[in-house]
């Protein structure tokens, strides 16, 4: 929840309401070119936590350290995604993504 509510107040997620949108959900592993974009942008752009953000990460340095030591930095992942409707409420579901070294 607390990165929904980050994005949410950074306007990231003015374009519809929450409640307007679809089932449709996508998962994917951030590649090392990703997280080097979500660095940049907490070190120039976004430099304190988020509305929510506080829920998991003491400080804006708390959350660029993990960014900066995340494990799929060292990772040659091509873009997969996984797509899926959640059409059912209170279900559980679950997903396997691979990773080739």
């Amino acid at each position: 929840m607390s990165t929904f509510s980050g994005e949410d107040h950074t306007g990231l997620m003015d374009y519809l309401r929450v409640d307007n949108c679809f089932p449709m959900i996508e998962i994917k592993a951030y590649t090392a070119d990703e997280i080097n974009k979500q660095i940049y942008s907490r070190e120039n752009v976004w430099k304190t936590l988020l509305k929510g953000e506080s829920d998991r990460w003491k400080s804006i340095n708390e959350l660029i350290l993990l960014l900066k030591t995340a494990s799929n930095l060292n990772l040659k992942l091509k873009s997969s995604i996984i797509r899926d409707e959640w059409l059912e409420e209170n279900k559980s579901y679950s997903y396997k993504l691979t990773v080739v070294l």
